[in-house]
This record gives structure tokens, C-alpha cells and sequence, in this order.
């Protein structure tokens, strides 16, 4: 099945976020800055880490694969504009 929201923005295609347990604080912030990794808050209030990570299936035009994608790219909310949610 094909998401009917999908914007075509290719944001899944190049951002990996993985969900933590950790709150959103000036400590945990630190912790994880501190190594290099990049963080942003999500709606609960937790911790995401981001890392870049081109898809190999990302061409010119898009994912080549959107007819068969896999799980992962059918549940990233790419409706909602991470922008100012970065913690950099």
C-alpha cells in the first residue's frame, strides 16, 4: 500500500532517526552532542538521533523502489516538518 501524504520530499531516503528513551534535557542534550551525534526532540518529549544515510535506491526522480517499499519508509512521518525540532 502507498501512502496517500507522501510530499515526495525524499527526507526517508536520506535521514535515519532512531526513537530513545532519554528526555529532552540540558544534560542528556549534552551527552549525546558531545559525541559528535545528532539529536532532535520529537512529540513525546524523548530524544531522536539523526544520522545521514542516503538510500541506495534514492535516484534523480525519487526512490526507485516506492511501488515495493520496505516498512521503514512507510512509517516515517514526513508530515511533520522537522525544522524546529533540531538540536544541532
Amino acid at each position: 500500500m502507498l501512502r496517500d501524504d507522501c510530499v515526495k520530499c525524499s527526507e526517508c531516503c536520506r535521514v535515519l532517526i532512531f526513537q530513545t528513551r532519554y528526555q529532552v534535557t540540558a544534560e542528556n542534550i549534552k551527552f549525546f552532542r558531545m559525541r559528535g551525534v545528532r539529536v532532535r526532540a520529537n512529540e513525546k518529549g524523548l530524544i531522536d538521533i539523526e544520522i545521514d544515510s542516503t538510500c541506495p535506491h534514492l535516484s534523480p526522480d525519487g526512490c526507485s523502489i516506492y511501488h515495493k517499499w520496505p516498512d521503514v519508509c512507510r512509517v516515517y512521518d514526513c508530515s511533520r516538518d522537522p525544522a524546529p525540532f533540531k538540536m544541532r
